[in-house]
């Protein structure tokens, strides 16, 4: 396998595109971790690391916020040892939003989720509070981009 030479601005251009890598995690009852992306070991020439735009969840399930029975999501950089999040989004109804059956839930890194170095192993962590309705045929999907020189 030859890896591209971004040589021209067209090559650039092409390598900002998001990329998507989809998890279908099955479902939640109880609090777990999953890896859901490594950062490719073959970047481009040109490409100094890897940003992760997004990162999204969708069930089968509505979960309706509550201030007892909630999740908490994190997304962890195992690698660095950090998140990707600095506070964790939950659907506790003191400060966090329901999950509608069907529909996208975003999960938006908000810090160390850029220049991401080759082997970066990230992990979606959930956490269960009480009795929180199960996430049923749970769907993970991790938006990403190269990052040019």
């Amino acid at each position: 396998m030859s890896i591209p030479n971004f040589s021209n601005l067209y090559q650039a251009i092409r390598s900002a595109l998001y990329n998507v890598a989809n998890i279908l995690y099955g479902d939640l009852s109880a609090s777990d971790n999953a890896f859901i992306f490594v950062v490719p070991y073959d970047m481009p020439q040109g490409v100094k690391g890897v940003t992760i735009d997004d990162v999204i969840i969708v069930t089968e399930t509505t979960i309706t916020a509550h201030d007892a029975n909630f999740w908490s999501f994190q997304i962890a950089d195992l690698t660095n040892s950090t998140n990707l999040l600095a506070a964790a989004k939950t659907t506790k109804a003191t400060g966090g939003t329901a999950i509608t059956g069907d529909t996208a839930y975003r999960i938006t890194p908000d810090q160390n989720n850029t220049t991401l170095g080759a082997g970066t192993v990230i992990e979606f962590q959930a956490t269960k509070a009480s009795s929180a309705t199960t996430a049923e045929a749970l769907a993970v999907i991790v938006r990403w981009h190269w990052e040019v020189i």
